[in-house]
């Protein structure tokens, strides 16, 4: 299944381009995790009024990637050959309910991303604590 996921995206640059928003948006948060929690550099930390709108575009972004993953769930979900036209409708027609789950993971990723990184305290803190320090 995987296999003929990636054969969709390589035969039909339509769904590919439907992809590159949610994959590059999940490799950004990936590569955030893995270069602030596993090898202990610091977050920088956002502060005043320049933490609201980091706030909205990043649920945003996570709300618009649930959105494009839909469509493409959506095209590939009827046999034949992928048709992105037809899906974007099929996926409007289920907007509430896409936009309701993109928009609360992304308020709970703004929540860990740009909030959570001021606590100092927690199993995490020690260990980029110690890491810093050797």
């Amino acid at each position: 299944m995987l296999f003929q996921g990636v054969k969709l995206l390589y035969t039909n640059w339509r769904l590919a381009v439907v992809q590159i928003i949610p994959a590059m948006w999940i490799w950004l948060a990936m590569l955030d995790i893995k270069l602030h929690v596993l090898h202990g550099k610091q977050f920088h930390v956002i502060r005043g009024p320049l933490l609201i709108p980091c706030i909205i575009g990043v649920t945003a972004l996570t709300a618009a990637s649930f959105y494009l993953n839909g469509v493409f769930a959506f095209a590939i979900s009827v046999p034949g050959r992928p048709e992105i036209r037809p899906a974007f409708s099929r996926a409007n027609v289920h907007l509430r309910v896409i936009l309701a789950w993109g928009c609360t993971v992304g308020l709970a990723l703004s929540f860990s991303a740009l909030i959570t990184t001021r606590w100092g305290t927690g199993p995490l803190s020690s260990a980029r604590a110690s890491s810093s320090a050797s």
